[in-house]
């Protein structure tokens, strides 16, 4: 007989393989698209969102997403893989956050929309990938208790956004 162990033995297994893959610099577009349609099923499914809240690895993975090198994620023509990626950690991540996780969550995205800001001339490709991380965070926030949260980081998020724009635009 065969043994898997517990359910959460075995998410997690699945859980590092797919984080690991996405840190391959070799992986195809297509093995990518598979990977975040898997990670995204076990993000949205209410039975595995527990497990996954409970793991070392889920919680490394939404505190910190910005250091982890998923390169898989950042080669051209993945970037819907992106905001995917990022509604997937975001939902998540709000199962049970308590108020200003959202915000935390975001600083590494604010942080580097400031950056690009400060950059002459801005680079285009970085601040594309940025807007399709932001699409995924707020393409996830679609409850009513987290309107208020989502309107906060809105006005905070505008702010560099306008000014990146009126850049882009000069330049």
């Amino acid at each position: 007989m065969i043994q898997f162990g517990t359910p959460a033995n075995i998410i997690q297994f699945v859980l590092n393989v797919l984080i690991s893959f996405l840190s391959f610099q070799s992986i195809t577009i297509p093995i990518t698209t598979q990977i975040i349609q898997l990670f995204s099923t076990l993000c949205h499914n209410p039975h595995t969102q527990k497990v996954l809240l409970s793991l070392e690895s889920s919680h490394r993975l939404i505190t910190q997403h910005h250091t982890m090198q998923f390169y898989a994620l950042y080669q051209p023509h993945a970037g819907r893989l992106l905001s995917s990626f990022y509604g997937a950690i975001t939902e998540l991540m709000l199962v049970h956050a308590p108020p200003g996780d959202l915000e935390q969550f975001c600083l590494p995205l604010i942080s580097q929309l400031h950056q690009l800001q400060q950059d002459q001339p801005i680079n285009d490709e970085a601040f594309c990938l940025c807007l399709r991380e932001i699409t995924g965070i707020l393409r996830s926030c679609t409850k009513s208790q987290q309107y208020i949260t989502v309107y906060d980081l809105m006005y905070v998020l505008s702010l560099y956004l306008i000014l990146l724009a009126v850049l882009l635009y000069m330049m």
